[in-house]
């Protein structure tokens, strides 16, 4: 019998295997959460099959007509060429997933990605002020 209210054993029974097991993309598959943005007026109806957190503001604010900063124009670009990214790896356009360890098409990407992530939450003597206002 499976005891639902428990994370591990559901986890276990949903992938069919114990969570030591599943692959990097299935264990990222734990982390996945539906959203819905709902106005009270009309904007563009739109489904969006994959975006990770670190794109949502920006995702909002450019839905809704809100005006972005440079950073957010950015990360919006970046979305075009990687949906979707978390601890465990990224998505590129065709769906597939590789692991932070994997060479991809967008590498170099990722890694301007991390030195602007950098930038902006660590290194406030050189930050680039206007970039992320």
């Amino acid at each position: 019998s499976v005891v639902f209210g428990q994370d591990q054993t559901y986890y276990e029974a949903l992938f069919g295997k114990a969570l030591g097991e599943l692959s990097a993309e299935e264990t990222q598959r734990r982390y996945v959460t539906s959203f819905i943005l709902w106005t009270n007026y009309d904007i563009e109806e739109a489904y969006v099959e994959r975006i990770s957190a670190n794109y949502l503001l920006a995702f909002v604010m450019e839905r809704l007509g809100i005006q972005t900063s440079a950073y957010q124009k950015y990360l919006m670009e970046l979305y075009e060429k990687v949906p979707a990214m978390n601890l465990y790896g990224y998505y590129d356009t065709q769906g597939r997933f590789y692991t932070w360890d994997q060479v991809g098409e967008v590498t170099s990407v990722l890694n301007e990605y991390r030195i602007l992530q950098y930038n902006n939450l660590f290194d406030k003597k050189h930050q680039l002020k206007g970039f992320f206002e």
